[in-house]
C-alpha cells in the first residue's frame, strides 16, 4: 500500500484496497480449509478428495464473484464504480491462491519449509514488480493482474517443485 499511495495516489489506493478486500473476503475458505489439511499433511495423511473439492470451490467462487460483485460494488459503493474491474480481476487469483495454499499445507507438513518460503519469495517479488510496472501501463487493472500473476508463479513454483520430489522419491508417499 505504500508503494502505491506514493507512486500512483491515494484515489487508486482505494480503489485497489477495495479490490483487495474483496479478495479477501474470497479467500475465507481456502484459508479454513487449509487449516483443516495441514494437520493431517504433517502426519501424512492425504485429503485429495477435499483438495479437489476445494480447487473445483475456489473455480466456483470466481464464477459467482463475477456475477455478484458488480452488482453489489454498485448498489453499495457506486463511487467505486472502477473496482468493478479490478474485482473481476483479483478474483481469478482465488483459484491459484487456492492451489498456492494446497502445496503450502503439503510442504508443511512434509517439512519442506525451503519450497514455502522461496514461493513466499516468488509471490512477493512478482507482485512488487508487477505492481509498479503493470500499474505504470494499466493502473489499478494492471494492479490487479500483478496479484493474479504473482500468485500463479508461485502456485506453479510449488507444483513444479512437488513434481520434483515425487521424481527423486518415487516410492514415498507425499
Amino acid at each position: 500500500k505504500l508503494i502505491i499511495a506514493s507512486l500512483f495516489g491515494f484515489t487508486i489506493l482505494g480503489n485497489y484496497s477495495l479490490g483487495i478486500q474483496f479478495f479477501l473476503l474470497l479467500l475465507i475458505i481456502p484459508q479454513i480449509v487449509w487449516k483443516y489439511i495441514l494437520p493431517y499433511d504433517s502426519v501424512g495423511v492425504e485429503n485429495k478428495k477435499l483438495k479437489q473439492i476445494l480447487v473445483f470451490v475456489s473455480v466456483g467462487l470466481t464464477i459467482l464473484s463475477f456475477i455478484v460483485f458488480p452488482s453489489f460494488i454498485e448498489l453499495f459503493f457506486p463511487q467505486y464504480s472502477e473496482t468493478v474491474n479490478i474485482t473481476r480481476i483479483i478474483s481469478v487469483a482465488i483459484i491459484p491462491a487456492t492451489i498456492f495454499l494446497i502445496y503450502h499445507s503439503k510442504f508443511l507438513g512434509m517439512e519442506k519449509s525451503k519450497y514455502v518460503f522461496i514461493s513466499s519469495a516468488i509471490l512477493t517479488v512478482v507482485q512488487i514488480l508487477g505492481i509498479i510496472i503493470l500499474g505504470n501501463l494499466y493502473q489499478t487493472q494492471g494492479m490487479a493482474l500483478a496479484i493474479v500473476l504473482a500468485y500463479t508463479c508461485s502456485a506453479v513454483y510449488m507444483i513444479f517443485q512437488d513434481k520434483l520430489q515425487n521424481r527423486k522419491n518415487p516410492n514415498k508417499i507425499h
